[in-house]
């Protein structure tokens, strides 16, 4: 239950900070690199809240 918690919260934070900085990020140097930092940690996240499904079972996540 806490790993499918903390997968869903590192969820939400990414796709958020990936919302702010996008615009900048992408006109700078290092957009790309942003890009796919942003893309790696919400895979993981996704992978966090994925094995909380599996471990827990499909009443432990919500969303």
């Amino acid at each position: 239950m806490l790993l499918a918690v903390i997968g869903g919260v590192l969820t939400v934070l990414t796709v958020l900070a990936g919302l702010v900085q996008l615009p900048s990020s992408l006109a700078g140097p290092g957009g790309i690199a942003t890009g796919i930092t942003l893309v790696v940690t919400a895979g993981f996240a996704l992978l966090v809240v994925v094995a909380g499904r599996q471990w827990g079972g499909p009443e432990t996540v919500y969303w």
